[in-house]
């Protein structure tokens, strides 16, 4: 196998969820198959790169930053939903389900990984808060989630009218991004004040 090949198969496999394996089918799939589209694909990405900005209030990804949730009128700038990535955040709003604002923590507090809470997007948060607002907590119920909304919940609590964390519907141990749409829902309208 030659560097460039190789290359690339590693810089595939540096994807979530993309093993070495599958990162070299994808790699051949390419080359061999579809080898055409690789210019489509490269200026594809191109232009993303060119033009992909962090939203300088949520987090979010978007071609403009304040992003196009964050300027929509027809969002309620009472209730802020906190999730810990950008897919979380696009889960919830495809399902159409929540009409409020997002916040993106970047992940969730972890001992065993080192993650404090300076290392997450709190202070950013805190900038946000005033006694008319509800927080949404929409974090994964994994242990690391249920210490993040335990810790958030605590640091908020007097700063906001309310705090809610999502209800029944999501598994114990799962994340967001995983699961459907129905299952979401379900947990908007079944959320608890903490």
């Amino acid at each position: 196998m030659n560097n460039e090949i190789e290359s690339l198969i590693g810089l595939f496999s540096t994807l979530p969820t993309i093993g070495k394996k599958t990162a070299t089918r994808i790699v051949l799939d390419l080359i061999a198959k579809n080898k055409d589209s690789i210019p489509k694909f490269v200026q594809s990405l191109n232009d993303t790169y060119q033009v992909i900005k962090s939203c300088e209030i949520c987090n979010n990804i978007d071609s403009t930053s304040p992003c196009h949730i964050c300027t929509s009128e027809k969002k309620d700038k009472n209730i802020i939903c906190v999730v810990e990535n950008i897919e979380d955040l696009w889960v919830i709003e495809k399902g159409n389900m929540f009409n409020g604002q997002y916040h993106i923590l970047g992940g969730t507090l972890s001992a065993v990984k080192g993650v404090g809470p300076d290392d997450l997007n709190i202070s950013s948060l805190t900038k946000r808060l005033n006694k008319n607002l509800e927080i949404i907590l929409a974090l994964s119920s994994s242990l690391d989630g249920q210490t993040t909304s335990l810790f958030l919940s605590d640091m908020l609590s007097d700063k906001v009218m309310k705090i809610t964390k999502l209800g029944y519907g999501i598994p114990l141990g799962s994340e967001i991004g995983y699961l459907d749409e129905g299952t979401i829902n379900a947990a908007f309208e079944a959320r608890k004040i903490l």
